[in-house]
């Protein structure tokens, strides 16, 4: 389970470094293959992992409203399979992409789960973001 895991968040994080490297379209087409997989292979962290990385994808590409929809499938599957540092990290952007919609009740929601999520876990680093 180790291994799968650490796989996945290999996978997230060479998402995310496309990303951050102005080739959004190569992080969104790498993370759709892998969740395809992951959705063959029934792996639900696996499938959330790679939904949050297209959901990165749209906030970065300024479409908040997929972004919201893609991170809600996330989140669940994320609370699903019990991952709570991935599900605050997934609410976290969920805050971000609400801000970008300038709906500050709804960012501010979310901000107070992930922060109430990461408590519960000791993760001061979490907590601070």
């Amino acid at each position: 389970a180790g291994d799968a895991k650490g796989q996945q968040d290999t996978l997230r994080l060479l998402c995310s470094a496309y990303r951050m490297k102005d080739m959004a379209d190569k992080a969104m087409e790498e993370a759709q293959s892998e969740l395809a997989k992951f959705r063959s292979s029934n792996d639900k962290r696996g499938q959330a992992c790679m939904l949050f990385s297209v959901a990165e994808v749209h906030l970065a590409k300024y479409r908040a409203t997929d972004a919201l929809q893609t991170l809600a499938e996330a989140t669940e599957l994320f609370k699903s399979v019990d991952d709570k540092k991935m599900q605050a990290m997934a609410l976290l952007v969920v805050s971000k992409a609400h801000i970008r919609k300038y709906s500050a009740d709804e960012a501010l929601a979310a901000a107070k789960q992930a922060l109430s999520l990461c408590s519960g876990l000791g993760d001061k680093s979490g907590e601070a973001r």
